[in-house]
């Protein structure tokens, strides 16, 4: 019986210890008492209400709501106390012992949470196929609803391990927004349903196939990048995690220009999603500080001329970042040009101040903090501040314009953050003075940023020497642990 009762060894350590301590917590064990005790009265209900021939529209509503709250809902959230439970517990450090990467045991730890899920799941379909009897129901508009919530509620697990290795006051007001957040789309959602005449909530999960695809795609890249930021965050400093986080990037923009060409015709908004999705790893980027460790290079090195040449994109530290940000925009912008149909003079000039425009917007900020200091202590709330001071100066001028006291949205124009929000708002205006101005701004910006990474790229350099003379150790085989054994807490 033993062999039915231990897990398979080829487990990972990290899901078998995470599953056994999961499905024994209380978050997992009244999560399931609730959910069946909810659902059980659903059905009591819902038997009543067919016996006596009343409508059972109200026990669907009340189906998903319940299945949405306890699956999209509770069990997500439980993902902010994934890394914060090992570091107040002080078992973070005995697990960086283990043979276990950062990567490894940050995956462990959604997976565990996703297989809780799927338990969950494989509770409701019971009743699932009790309304199916009762009449009045597509089984697999319903089949396909719960796909798409577990689905959703990977999305949100990834999301919340991710978040779980912020410090704990963060992950707090996190978790307490996401509770809030999670209960007003549900409510929305159900408020639509029932505007419409309707009370399934199947069609919130419905679309084309296309948009399925869709869908699916940016889930995966979603889940990817919140796992690789969440093992980053952990991670020693000899972990090369950033070319895994700009491999990501550089991933969402081709998948929406693929998917635009492929699938959506003349939709660019879904290569605007690929670039939005990049936002957090070019943020990550620009303000990441180089890191002098030769055996982060040698991957790249070994490679030879091209290996550096990738390295010149994928190197860890912001140096690289500058080179990186503008082939992302490029990318964008070229693809955005030659998708659309022929541009007239005024159009092509209002699209170029538009490109160098989001350009100077992401590399203008960490510019100004490369003028302010090397060494910065949190450089991304640096630069979210600056951006967050641009955002204020665009509201200021908006207000001084209705009260016709006087117009600076000229003056503004010089920085590329505010020009952007110009644009949206207004339209251009005078082209000419605002592609001088914002082009001037970028290319200031952009001969800062590579006049500041001179001495970087000089250390650098001397990396890749003695990277280049290092040999790859093989890695030596461990001793064989039955995952059951090595996972027992």
């Amino acid at each position: 019986m033993k062999g039915l009762t231990d897990f398979a060894d080829w487990l990972s350590p990290m899901l078998v210890k995470e599953l056994r301590q999961g499905v024994r917590s209380r978050v997992f064990v009244y999560t399931l008492l609730f959910l069946q005790g909810s659902l059980l009265l659903l059905a009591i209900h819902g038997l009543l209400a067919a016996d006596a021939q009343q409508n059972t529209d109200d026990s669907t509503v009340i189906f998903w709501i319940i299945a949405g709250v306890f699956l999209i809902l509770f069990l997500p959230l439980s993902g902010f106390n994934a890394i914060g439970n090992e570091r107040t517990s002080n078992t973070l450090e005995l697990i960086f012992l283990t043979r276990l990467g950062t990567r490894r045991i940050v995956i462990g730890k959604w997976l565990a949470i996703v297989a809780q899920t799927n338990l969950l799941v494989f509770t409701v379909l019971p009743y699932l196929v009790l309304r199916y009897f009762l009449g009045g129901v597509d089984l697999w508009k319903e089949l396909l609803t719960l796909g798409w919530m577990l689905i959703g509620s990977a999305v949100l697990s990834a999301v919340t391990v991710g978040f779980s290795t912020l410090p704990p006051v963060f992950a707090s007001i996190l978790r307490v927004a996401g509770l809030f957040a999670g209960m007003f789309v549900l409510a929305g959602g159900v408020m639509s349903r029932l505007s419409r005449g309707t009370m399934s909530l199947t069609g919130s999960f419905a679309g084309t196939w296309k948009e399925g695809i869709a869908a699916m795609i940016g889930a995966i890249f979603l889940i990817l990048l919140m796992l690789e930021f969440g093992s980053a965050r952990v991670a020693p400093p000899a972990e090369n995690h950033t070319s895994p986080l700009r491999f990501i990037g550089l991933g969402a923009i081709a998948a929406g220009i693929i998917l635009d060409h492929a699938l959506f015709h003349s939709e660019p908004e879904y290569v605007f999603a690929g670039f939005i999705f990049a936002l957090p790893v070019l943020l990550f980027a620009l303000c990441e500080s180089p890191r002098m460790i030769a055996s982060l290079y040698r991957p790249f090195v070994r490679r030879g001329f091209l290996g550096k040449c990738a390295g010149r994109l994928f190197y860890p530290g912001w140096p690289s970042a500058t080179w990186y940000v503008l082939t992302a925009v490029l990318a964008l912008g070229l693809t955005l040009y030659f998708g659309e149909p022929a541009h007239n003079r005024k159009d092509a000039l209002s699209f170029v101040i538009a490109i160098t425009g989001i350009a100077g917007t992401l590399l203008f900020p960490a510019a100004l903090m490369r003028l302010l200091g090397r060494r910065l202590r949190h450089p991304w709330v640096l630069y979210i501040g600056i951006q967050a001071l641009f955002g204020l100066l665009h509201a200021f001028a908006a207000v001084l314009q209705e009260f016709k006291r006087i117009d600076i949205h000229p003056i503004l124009d010089a920085i590329p953050t505010c020009a952007l929000l110009n644009a949206y708002s207004e339209g251009f205006h005078d082209i000419f003075l605002q592609l001088f101005l914002v082009g001037a701004t970028t290319s200031l910006s952009i001969i800062v940023l590579l006049w500041q990474s001179r001495s970087p790229w000089m250390e650098i350099r001397a990396l890749e020497k003695k990277a280049d003379g290092m040999k790859d150790v093989p890695r030596e085989p461990g001793p064989s642990v039955p995952a059951a054994s090595a996972a027992a807490s």
